[in-house]
């Protein structure tokens, strides 16, 4: 027979490491004297107290857990996550100012994670010189699969302006909720003598829906009258031709001027809310104008509006971290949850 604490405490607990969720406590507490007795009972009793302890403590971790992904996940359209609905399928646009080299792993990263909620994304202002946008795309990519779900991702050939604003169009989307042709991406032609981005075309096909076409777009800045722009988009043969289908984007232009202009070719705007960003936290908060929006066809929308990232992860919004969270963008992404 052990003696001692010792004893007590290896022959009051035993571990069934055949089943990692019971315990068999035995108790043969050694009879020599009472004064062994009582060591063995208070050894069991601090084992037991430690138990319940830890497993409280895992507990709360677990509860808090479970807490900061239910922020994530029931945020309003204004932060965080779009909310669940019965729509089954998430579409983001998002303005990714000057995507390419100069945006760092963590800025990729956090990124990945506003956008991880999404089936499909759109992004505008992807840098054409070089590979550098096609590259950070790229890292998007493998940054969205670090978020639990399989990613895949397009990225359009550049532009082809009559002025220096080139740039590229990029999609991804998840693979087990969208099949995509990726060979049948492509900038539309018909538009590319009357804008100068012409917008980036591309057949999704949800797994539990009818397919759709999605188009990027992004105009001319405001100086430059990008109501011609939208003016031309309505009127190409191939967008006029679509029976079910997204056009969104960054279009430099009100929703009161737009909206008109698409429903001629029965498209509906979603987007009420401010969507750029100011250089400074005003009296009226940190966002300007609503340039960025989502235009659909023939298709059901539950709930629509704009993500906002500053107030999620760079609060307290003060001037310093509002030029933070402009090293991301200057745009906040817009999104419609659809099927």
């Amino acid at each position: 027979m052990r003696g001692g604490l010792t004893s007590a405490v290896l022959d009051t607990f035993a571990y069934n490491k055949h089943n990692t969720s019971q315990f068999i406590l035995f108790y043969s507490c050694p009879t020599e004297e009472p004064l062994k007795k009582l060591i063995g009972l208070i050894a069991l009793v601090a084992i037991l107290v430690v138990i319940v302890l830890g497993y409280g403590r895992q507990d709360n971790r677990d509860r808090d857990t479970h807490k900061e992904a239910n922020i994530i996940s029931t945020e309003s359209s204004a932060r965080g996550a779009p909310p669940k609905t019965s729509c089954p399928y998430t579409f983001i646009s998002w303005n990714i100012a000057n995507f390419g080299r100069k945006k760092t792993d963590e800025e990729i990263a956090l990124i990945a994670k506003v956008l991880a909620h999404a089936d499909i994304v759109a992004v505008q202002e992807v840098v054409a010189g070089k590979e550098f946008g096609a590259q950070a795309i790229a890292k998007l990519a493998l940054a969205l699969g670090r978020t639990g779900a399989a990613w895949d991702y397009t990225v359009s050939d550049p532009t082809r302006p009559p002025s220096a604003g080139v740039e590229r169009y990029a999609y991804l989307w998840k693979r087990h909720t969208m099949t995509v042709n990726r060979d049948n991406a492509r900038l539309v032609q018909e538009l590319q003598a009357s804008v100068d981005r012409e917008p980036y075309a591309l057949l999704f096909q949800p797994k539990e829906s009818a397919p759709l076409y999605v188009f990027s777009v992004h105009t001319v800045p405001v100086a430059k009258q990008p109501i011609r722009e939208v003016e031309a988009l309505v009127s190409a043969k191939e967008v006029r031709a679509v029976k079910r289908a997204i056009i969104a984007g960054d279009f430099n232009l009100s929703r009161k001027k737009a909206d008109p202009l698409f429903a001629r070719i029965g498209f509906t705007g979603h987007i009420t809310a401010s969507t750029s960003l100011r250089g400074f936290v005003g009296r009226n908060g940190y966002r300007s104008r609503q340039y960025d929006n989502v235009y659909t066809k023939d298709l059901r929308v539950c709930t629509a509006g704009v993500i906002d990232f500053v107030g999620t992860y760079f609060a307290p919004v003060t001037d310093e971290s509002l030029r933070n969270a402009r090293h991301l963008s200057d745009h906040l992404p817009v999104f419609v949850t659809f099927r």
